[in-house]
């Protein structure tokens, strides 16, 4: 579980007893969308005039969210670790590291979404919201 997830050089597993659950990889990777041309819609000619070259293609940002694992041996622990974790996560842009890709993600830390306790378990779930301004920039 160690080396999965790097946020700021510190392993999440070593300091929050965080591990990323099912589909974090894939998000992580998922599609780029590309902002809109230039055009020129003109009555006086047919169709749309599009100006077209090759650094006229850009890549929007990407809002996704994560869902994360926690836990711990008590609740009190796994909201320390809670409580830790996010303040990382909020201290503006992040180093998202992703070992098992092979790559390092510029983020910001939007909100969190839902956050699910399992007390009988020791474990928390935790979904946060995440903001990539430039997915061209890793």
């Amino acid at each position: 579980m160690t080396g999965q997830i790097i946020i700021n050089g510190k392993d999440i597993w070593l300091n929050y007893k965080a591990q990323p659950l099912k589909g974090t990889y894939n998000t992580l990777q998922g599609n780029l969308e590309t902002k809109e041309v230039i055009s020129n819609e003109s009555r006086l000619e047919n169709g749309v005039r599009l100006v077209i070259n090759s650094d006229s293609i850009k890549v929007q940002k990407r809002e996704f969210s994560l869902t994360f694992l926690l836990e711990g041996s008590t609740y009190s622990e796994i909201q320390a670790n809670t409580d830790l974790m996010l303040g990382v996560l909020r201290s503006g842009m992040i180093n998202f590291e992703a070992r098992r890709i092979g790559q390092t993600f510029k983020l910001l830390f939007r909100k969190v979404e839902e956050i699910t306790d399992y007390r009988r378990e020791n474990f928390r779930t935790i979904k946060i919201k995440f903001l990539e301004p430039n997915p061209t920039d890793r």
